[in-house]
């Protein structure tokens, strides 16, 4: 087994452990559904996490070319990207039944959530630098915007409370990851 090959059962047991807290938190509200009091911020940030976890998993699957994985810097850097990907699914809709308020739930948690998703782009960026092919410095910067765009609004979501600016900017960053999750395939 390749270097490679070793990481990618990691990489699918902390996708699938992020992609199963998503679905039991889920669950948990579907199930009590009659007393939730249901706000479709909260679950737009699970969508996000959910596109964000699978747009991580056709990345790494691109990774497989790179023969970076016998270093120990990039090791170290997968297994922060991975750690974000849980804490995006953790922090994305409550644990349980505890808490049954959406709204009260994304007003606590969205500068947490908000806060890990720039990292994780921030971090998607650093492997971007990374595996990119050898070409001039502009092409490479040329190519983050999109990603830095995306930190930037990431970063006023985290930053500002306006509910009235959150309901204008969710949306249009799950429209805008599903337009790109839509572009995606395995090569």
């Amino acid at each position: 087994m390749t270097e490679y090959e070793h990481l990618k059962t990691l990489v699918a047991v902390l996708v699938g452990l992020a992609l199963s807290n998503l679905a039991t938190s889920l669950h948990h509200l579907l199930r009590e559904r009659h007393r939730v009091q249901w706000d479709w911020l909260a679950p737009c940030t699970a969508l996000l996490s959910m596109l964000l976890m699978v747009r991580f998993w056709f990345d790494f699957y691109a990774f497989g070319r790179a023969a970076i994985f016998t270093w120990f810097g990039p090791v170290l850097l997968l297994l922060l990207t991975l750690l974000l990907v849980v804490l995006l699914a953790c922090s994305a809709l409550p644990d349980g039944a505890g808490e049954l308020n959406l709204r009260r739930f994304y007003a606590e948690q969205s500068r947490y959530f908000w806060f890990v998703a720039s990292s994780y782009v921030l971090v998607a960026m650093a492997w971007s630098l990374l595996l990119a092919p050898p070409q001039p410095l502009a092409e490479r910067l040329l190519a983050l915007i999109p990603d830095t765009v995306n930190v930037g609004v990431f970063l006023v979501l985290a930053l500002r409370r306006s509910r009235r600016l959150h309901k204008l900017l969710v949306p249009l960053v799950c429209v805008y990851f599903l337009i790109g999750f839509a572009s995606l395939h395995l090569e």
